[in-house]
């Protein structure tokens, strides 16, 4: 791939997901910057409540440096705003998964169905995932920190800590008692669960890729295991950090919108709730772990190199 043949599938990610980005869930980032700049505490917003409708049914679930991050953006109305940020994060994605040959197979996360409901939402989960292999990203921590402890283990350049603890006191001098009001409102939700309790009884299966421990790419997994996610296919396009193969990335795309397809047309018999953790497990994890356990068969000079300094 050439410097231009890249440059043009990093502009064509960027475009097709500005112009699909939907952004529903971008609404609680993108109020509580507007609150913040009307010198309002976000995470006290008595319009809050679980007995009100979506967009209101929730808090906000968010760390301060995310919504300090999402305060430029309220000069663009809403859709547009959240337009820029699934554009933009989508740019950095494809810009990290094309830095070298080995990596490219990961592009084809843009066209699974986690991406398609990422894009639907605009989530965090694209950032995480790049922040494997570019160690600045390492700061995306501070804005989706359950997620991103999966990968931080992976960043080599711990000098960004010293970046991170910056914005953190940043952070503390604009409002002082956001890390206990944020705390408040995760407390109170049952929404993230790492899957090896939400995927239960199924996920003591999952720990046979600690039978690859040598592997980063079983590391990887086995943490993912054990960190808080939503279970509504977004949060799981980590999993594409998974495959060392382009076999193995086409076989996780093709699973996931299985599962995905499955989850539409069931919801309504069981619940999406339920539809949700089937899909969870045999679309997208037991999928990943065959990956972990055999993919490296193929290629094991591929196992996946996480981000240098």
């Amino acid at each position: 791939m050439t410097t231009r043949e890249r440059a043009a599938v990093i502009a064509a990610c960027v475009a097709v997901s500005f112009v699909l980005a939907d952004g529903q869930d971008f609404s609680w980032l993108y109020r509580g910057a507007e609150q913040l700049l009307d010198g309002a505490n976000p995470y006290k917003d008595a319009r809050y409540s679980t007995d009100n409708p979506y967009p209101w049914d929730f808090p906000l679930y968010y760390p301060l440096p995310a919504v300090l991050l999402a305060v430029p953006l309220t000069v663009l109305p809403y859709s547009l705003a959240a337009s820029t940020f699934a554009g933009a994060s989508a740019g950095v994605l494809a810009y990290a998964v094309t830095k070298h040959r080995k990596d490219w197979h990961r592009l084809l996360v843009f066209v699974s169905a986690c991406y398609y409901v990422v894009l639907i939402t605009v989530q965090w989960s694209p950032l995480v995932m790049a922040a494997y292999f570019l160690a600045p990203l390492c700061l995306v921590a501070l804005c989706k920190p359950s997620l991103a402890l999966a990968v931080l283990p992976f960043n080599k350049d711990w000098r960004w800590a010293f970046v991170g603890v910056a914005i953190v006191l940043l952070s503390l001098v604009i409002l002082p008692s956001w890390p206990l009001d944020w705390l408040h409102n995760v407390s109170s939700s049952e929404r993230h669960l790492p899957p090896i309790i939400k995927l239960l009884p199924f996920s003591p299966l999952l720990l046979l890729a600690a039978t690859r421990w040598h592997q980063p790419n079983a590391k990887l997994f086995l943490l993912l295991l054990f960190v808080p996610q939503y279970f509504n296919f977004y949060d799981q396009v980590l999993l594409w950090l998974l495959p060392v193969t382009w076999r193995g990335s086409l076989g996780l795309v093709a699973s996931s919108w299985l599962g995905y397809v499955f989850v539409e047309t069931t919801k309504g018999s069981m619940g999406h709730g339920e539809a949700l953790q089937i899909a969870s497990f045999f679309a997208l994890y037991l999928p990943a772990l065959l990956v972990v356990l055999l993919d490296h068969v193929a290629n094991p000079s591929l196992i996946p190199s996480p981000s240098r300094p």
